[in-house]
């Protein structure tokens, strides 16, 4: 068996490097990173809760326009009502 198609015995840090990551990230960089994620989803669950409101609202507005479709109905019905009888 030839050793060009086996796994080198190198450490894992080596294998890192071939992917392309840095094999010796600090300690300061990984807290960065880190808050970085928290950030994204912090942001994430803030995008959230404004798209729920978002729907929320277009609800509210739909059943207010339906309210108001109705409510014009009636005034007209009443509006044509009181002309007849004058």
């Amino acid at each position: 068996m030839s050793n060009a198609n086996t796994r080198s015995s190198a450490p894992p840090e080596t294998d890192f490097a071939t992917w392309g990551t840095q094999a010796n990230i600090s300690a300061n960089e990984v807290l960065e990173k880190e808050k970085i994620v928290r950030e994204i989803v912090a942001m994430q669950d803030g995008l959230k809760a404004l798209l729920w409101r978002v729907t929320s609202v277009k609800e509210e507005c739909s059943k207010a326009e339906a309210d108001n479709e109705m409510l014009q109905a009636y005034i007209d019905s009443v509006t044509k009502s009181l002309a007849a009888k004058s």
